[in-house]
């Protein structure tokens, strides 16, 4: 694995159900190419969902979230 791409999966693991922005991945990590480092790690059977998100300039960007097994049960523990 890469170290952006490594890099990129411990921010997502870090941001939990908050997920991780272009903007965010570009000022924590460093990367340009969010989309590909998310590829990659899907590749490699992480389960990341793109969810939509308007920021407050009103700018739609992509915002990945990282589902793991115990923030899935909890998100729909919470969620009920």
């Amino acid at each position: 694995m890469k170290p952006s791409t490594r890099a990129v999966l411990a921010l997502l693991r870090e941001q939990g159900l908050d997920g991780v922005t272009p903007a965010l991945a570009l000022a924590e990590v460093g990367t340009m190419r969010l989309a590909a480092r998310i590829a990659e790690l899907r590749a490699e059977g992480h389960d990341i969902v793109n969810i939509g998100h308007t920021t407050a300039t009103g700018k739609h960007v992509a915002l990945y979230v990282l589902r793991e097994p115990a923030q899935q049960r909890e998100f729909w523990t919470v969620a009920s």
